[in-house]
């Protein structure tokens, strides 16, 4: 049993409801901008 069939939902209905969780979501948008810079402490 995959996860939609453990949650009791599709497949299709968790990754539209809950895909934009995912780590790579908005990867390709933020890899245009660049590396992330830490900010320094005390900023």
């Amino acid at each position: 049993m995959g996860a939609g069939g453990f949650l009791g939902m599709t497949l299709e209905t968790l990754e539209k409801t809950y895909g934009h969780h995912h780590p790579d979501y908005q990867k390709e948008g933020a890899d245009r901008y660049g590396p992330v810079r830490e900010t320094p402490p005390g900023d």
